[in-house]
C-alpha cells in the first residue's frame, strides 16, 4: 500500500484573518478501494447486532420533533365555561411540550447514521497523536473548544490536555484508512448500517432538569434491547479488526451514545445517567456470490479481525475508555 505525505499547516483563524494555533498534524493518504465492483480478495457480507441498554442508564436520540400533550376535555370545559370568563381561558390550557424519540415507522429506533457517526469517531480518536496519522478528524479552527463542549474533551483529550488539529481528506484522491472506510466528499461508504429498532420494553417520558428550566423527554428504558446489522463490501480484515475495535465487540466494554451521555441529569431530585450500551454480535455472514453463503464464527472472526488491526497499527492506537471517565 502507498502513501502519500504533505506538510503540516496550521489552522486558518477568519477572525484574525491568518494562519494560528499549533501546525495540524498529517495525515496519511492511501490508495482508496475501487467501488464498482466487489473484489474476491476482500470481505463482504453483513453482521447482524444486538444493542442492550446498560443497567440504570436511559437513552434518547432525539427526533427534533415535540410532541404536544393537552387535556382531552379542553373543548368540552370551553363551552361550559360561564359567558364572563371567556375570555380568560389560561387557567384551562395545561399544554406539555415533549421532545420525543426518534422513529421509524413509528417504532422507537436509533438511526443508523447516529450508529454510524459514534463508530467513525471512536475509530478517529483511536488513534495515537503523531505527525503523521492514519486518520483526519475535524476540530474547531486553532483548537478552541466551546464551554459546552469541555465534557467531550475530558473524554477523548490527548496527553497534552488537547484535541489536536489534523488535515482534512478533501476528496476521493485523497483519503486516509478512516475516510475508505466511512466515505468522504465523492468517495462512498463501505458500510451500510441499518436503523436499530427497539425489541422490546418502552419509552417513558422523563422531567429533567436542564439550564433553561425543565425539558420533558421521552427516553429507552434500562434493560432494553435494539436490533440492526451492518451491510459491509470490499473490507480488508485490518478495515473490519478497525470497526470491530470501535463496536467493543471483542470486549464487554459499553459505548455511548444519544443525548445527555456526557454529564449527569436531574429529574425529581435524583440523579440519572443517560446513553451507554453494550453491542454484542449474533451472526456473521460473508458472501462469495450469490449463491454461496458462508456463516463465521462470531467470536472467531471478530478475534482474527481485531488481532490483523491491532498488529498493522501498533503502537499507533490508544484505548478509550469514557466510562470511566464520566462521573456515575
Amino acid at each position: 500500500m502507498s502513501y502519500k505525505k504533505f506538510k503540516g499547516k496550521r489552522p486558518f483563524d477568519r477572525d484574525r484573518g491568518r494562519r494560528t494555533g499549533p501546525p495540524r498534524l498529517r495525515v496519511k493518504w492511501i490508495e482508496v478501494t475501487p467501488r464498482d465492483k466487489i473484489l474476491p480478495n476482500l470481505n463482504t457480507g453483513k453482521v447482524y447486532l444486538e444493542f442492550d441498554v446498560l443497567k440504570d442508564f436511559y437513552i434518547i436520540i432525539k427526533s427534533g420533533e415535540l410532541k404536544l400533550e393537552y387535556d382531552e376535555n379542553l373543548e368540552q370545559k370551553i363551552i361550559d365555561l360561564p359567558i364572563e370568563k371567556i375570555f380568560d381561558l389560561a387557567p384551562l390550557i395545561d399544554t406539555t411540550n415533549i421532545d420525543e424519540h426518534f422513529r421509524i415507522k413509528n417504532q422507537l429506533a436509533i438511526p443508523g447514521s447516529s450508529l454510524k457517526g459514534t463508530f467513525r469517531s471512536r475509530l478517529e480518536l483511536s488513534f495515537l497523536a503523531r505527525d503523521l496519522m492514519p486518520s483526519c478528524f475535524i476540530t474547531r479552527s486553532g483548537g478552541n473548544i466551546r464551554s459546552a463542549g469541555w465534557r467531550h474533551l475530558k473524554v477523548y483529550k490527548y496527553d497534552n490536555n488537547d484535541i489536536p488539529e489534523r488535515q482534512q481528506c478533501r476528496d476521493a484522491s485523497h483519503a486516509c484508512f478512516v475516510c475508505n472506510i466511512f466515505g468522504t466528499m465523492g468517495l462512498k461508504s463501505k458500510l451500510a448500517i441499518s436503523d436499530a429498532i427497539l425489541e422490546n420494553s418502552s419509552s417513558i417520558i422523563k422531567d429533567l432538569r436542564v439550564r433553561h428550566g425543565i425539558s420533558h423527554e421521552e427516553v429507552i428504558n434500562p434493560g432494553s434491547k435494539f436490533k440492526f446489522d451492518i451491510y459491509f463490501e470490499n473490507m480488508s480484515d485490518t478495515e473490519l479488526g478497525a470497526l470491530f475495535y470501535v463496536m467493543n465487540l471483542s470486549n464487554e466494554n459499553p459505548i455511548l451514545i444519544g443525548s445527555h451521555r456526557y454529564a449527569l441529569q436531574q429529574s425529581n431530585g435524583e440523579k440519572v445517567k443517560f446513553g451507554q450500551g453494550r453491542i454484542k454480535t449474533a451472526k456473521i455472514e460473508l458472501y462469495k456470490n450469490i449463491f454461496d453463503v458462508i456463516n463465521e464464527d462470531p467470536q472467531v472472526f471478530i478475534k482474527k479481525c481485531v488481532e490483523q488491526f491491532n498488529q498493522n497499527y501498533r503502537g499507533m492506537i490508544r484505548e478509550l475508555r469514557e466510562w470511566e471517565v464520566l462521573p456515575c
